[in-house]
């Protein structure tokens, strides 16, 4: 993926940084690094930004075992997430969560965002990056932006930023952020 100008953990780490600051979200805050695949997320957290408390979560064994070699998490957990999959960990066990690349077709359904509500503790942030042309393109992510109003309305989180950056995400396409905090 770097080889094809992949910029989506760069782009949230950035994010994330900028506002756990912002928020005093301490370098020894628990992040949940949801569709973690190779782990590249979890290397930039930990040796750009200083981020040391991270756990990975994937649906592929494969991808755990490739992120496991980078040595930056602590824990691992194969499991899927959204379209009615629950996470194992228990309610406001996380400081934060990030996810990158995991909004792609067929993957992470919507609702994956109401588990990451339940296991960040209130006060957290929980990131997205994302191809911007995959709210569009595929009809899974149709209602991303209103199910995301709908839960701000709700108080179940609020909205930080949503930006599409001015570095591409992946090739010539653009990204988009998504920054909330847990209420």
């Amino acid at each position: 993926m770097q080889d094809v100008g992949y910029m989506g953990p760069q782009l949230l780490s950035k994010y994330f940084d900028k506002h756990a600051r912002a928020l005093g979200i301490p370098k020894d805050a628990s992040i949940l690094d949801v569709a973690a695949g190779t782990g590249l997320q979890g290397v930039i957290l930990k040796e750009k930004y200083g981020y040391m408390r991270l756990d990975a979560t994937d649906a592929s064994q494969a991808m755990l075992d490739k992120a496991r070699d980078t040595g930056v998490y602590r824990n691992f957990y194969c499991c899927r997430i959204g379209g009615g999959y629950k996470l194992p960990m228990a309610d406001n066990t996380y400081d934060s969560a990030v996810m990158a690349g995991g909004l792609a077709e067929g993957h992470i359904k919507c609702d994956a965002f109401l588990e990451l509500i339940r296991v960040v503790k209130p006060g957290g942030l929980i990131v997205n990056a994302m191809r911007e042309v995959n709210i569009r393109k595929y009809e899974e992510y149709h209602n991303l932006h209103p199910s995301f109003k709908k839960w701000a309305e709700e108080k179940k989180w609020e909205c930080i930023e949503h930006v599409i950056p001015p570095i591409k995400h992946y090739m010539n396409l653009d990204g988009l952020v998504h920054v909330y905090r847990v209420l």
